[in-house]
């Protein structure tokens, strides 16, 4: 018997294909206006314990990003 992985993405949910999906492993901030703040585009994922994961598929990430294609 054989099994298979596959990650979902944490924003819409779709099944991811490897070559398409991104894993963060902690936080991505973006720098402000104001250069003593940052806002979080992914994260919010750093605890005493522990540094959690989000993955995403390339559209999702982008849009979170603020990036286009």
């Amino acid at each position: 018997m054989r099994t298979v992985e596959r990650y979902l993405c944490d924003n819409c949910d779709e099944i991811i294909e490897p070559e398409f999906g991104y894993i963060f492993e902690g936080n991505v901030f973006l720098v402000v206006e104001n250069l003593n703040r940052t806002g979080g585009l992914i994260g919010n994922n750093i605890t005493e314990k522990e540094i959690k994961k989000n993955v995403y598929c390339k559209k999702c990430l982008l849009e979170i990003l603020h990036i286009t294609d």
